[in-house]
């Protein structure tokens, strides 16, 4: 059976229509069709694994779900999957808007905030469930009208880099530092 991906045409209403939805559901869209990382390997990312200053993140565990276990910490699916990736500053802007939020959230919570230095958390901190971006991706996809095409095909967008590059961000992604992602800003992430 082929897989179903995102057409152009969906990935650009993916992103105009991001604005008005939360930052960590922002930058997990983001960093999952610019990077191709499975699922369990973002939900595993940790904020020593960003090194802001030379833009590149570093995938070196997973995080798993399991009945018996709940969420749980595992290594990557293969020795390869152990990689670093270069990024482009807007995904860097954004990550930095996301750790200045949950840091915002983490000293209002005091603590009830539980730091497992995850990027994508629960409320208090904990990890999320890895079930929460497919069941957030599926409502999104039903609110701006297109067809959803299960999560894991946002990883096989990052294979169409070369026709990506006509896609523009909007504003709106990044409402609060809106210079980082101006309406002239391309979907350059993809060279």
């Amino acid at each position: 059976m082929e897989k179903e991906i995102y057409s152009l045409d969906e990935v650009k209403k993916l992103f105009e229509n991001l604005g008005s939805e939360p930052l960590k559901y922002r930058v997990y869209l983001m960093l999952a069709i610019y990077s191709g990382y499975r699922r369990s390997e973002m939900l595993g990312l940790e904020w020593k694994d960003i090194d802001f200053k030379n833009e590149v993140i570093h995938v070196r565990r997973t995080s798993q779900y399991t009945a018996e276990k709940g969420i749980y910490t595992d290594t990557t699916k293969t020795r390869k999957s152990k990689r670093i990736s270069k990024f482009p500053p807007s995904i860097m802007e954004l990550l930095k808007d996301l750790k200045l939020e949950q840091q915002k959230e983490a000293e209002k919570l005091g603590s009830k905030w539980i730091d497992y230095d995850r990027l994508f958390t629960k409320w208090d901190g904990t990890p999320m469930n890895p079930q929460t971006p497919y069941e957030w991706l599926k409502e999104y996809c039903e609110k701006i009208d297109i067809p959803f095409k299960n999560i894991h095909s946002l990883r096989h967008i990052n294979n169409m880099k070369t026709s990506l590059l006509k896609i523009r961000l909007k504003s709106h992604i990044s409402p609060q530092k809106q210079h980082h992602v101006t309406k002239q800003t391309w979907c350059c992430l993809f060279i």
